[in-house]
């Protein structure tokens, strides 16, 4: 579920517009019950005993399904967030072993990991926060390549520090490939649709109890909803691991700019 318009309003406006939809529909169901089914029907003295197991039964279920959504959610976040420090320390560790190769192949290569390195930065970043694919790295790699496969060793020492290098590129390549495979990735509808249902279904429990002070009724529904409602937040702000205030930052690639290529 890609809510790309949440991102674009202020942290603190997203976390309100979130959090407060559930509390409102809480307590506006708790409303309408009141002055409805609850005055039409007579309830015995059991009720609340009744409603509170049929509640702890789905609070389970609904609580490790949650659970389980946001610890995946972060793990997959963690991972994408490891990949893209790999791939900067790629490329600086690259940088480093292109340094001991002959000119013209060193300038050569440095300055296309510069220009790699700035273009990561300056246009991938803000088209990831998009949820765009860039594709300018790519333009890149391909002269690189031709300058590795066209260079031509003139002793043992070249040829290991060569073997290095290409090792070095190639992951290179392949860690940019993933990052943009993690663009886009995010939970299947299907399980928002099992989260959100599951959310407003185990507030609407609070609907069927009783108490003497119905302003207590309302604030401790209003707390639990607000509750669930802060773990739905989080789940969408790590839903997309390089949008929001907690999204991925390029970081790990500007450290790399600073200390190695300027």
């Amino acid at each position: 579920m890609m809510l790309y318009w949440v991102f674009n309003l202020p942290p603190f406006l997203s976390f309100l517009l979130i959090t407060g939809f559930f509390p409102a529909f809480g307590l506006l169901g708790l409303y309408i019950s009141k002055k409805t089914f609850h005055t039409k029907y007579a309830y015995g003295q059991d009720r609340n005993d009744q409603v509170s197991f049929f509640m702890a039964v789905l609070g389970v279920f609904y609580g490790i399904t949650l659970g389980l959504v946001a610890v995946g959610t972060w793990e997959n976040f963690e991972s994408i967030e490891e990949k893209v420090s790999l791939e900067a320390a790629t490329v600086g560790a690259l940088y480093r072993d292109v340094d001991a190769l002959p000119e013209p192949t060193r300038t050569k290569l440095q300055t296309a990991l510069k220009e790699y390195t700035n273009e990561v930065v300056q246009k991938d970043w803000p088209l990831q926060q998009k949820g765009e694919t860039p594709k300018g790295t790519f333009n890149h790699l391909s002269p690189m390549q031709k300058n590795l496969y066209s260079f031509k060793p003139a002793n043992p020492t070249e040829e290991i520090l060569m073997a290095e290098v290409v090792g070095k590129f190639n992951e290179l390549v392949m860690l940019r490939r993933m990052r943009m495979m993690s663009i886009g990735n995010s939970l299947p509808p299907t399980i928002w649709l099992v989260c959100v249902t599951g959310a407003l279904l185990c507030i609407s429990f609070f609907w069927f109890l009783i108490m003497e002070s119905f302003r207590l009724q309302m604030l401790l529904t209003g707390l639990c909803a607000f509750f669930i409602g802060t773990m739905i937040f989080l789940i969408v702000m790590m839903d997309n691991p390089y949008t929001g205030e907690i999204a991925i930052s390029p970081k790990s690639f500007e450290l790399v700019q600073h200390e190695l290529m300027e």
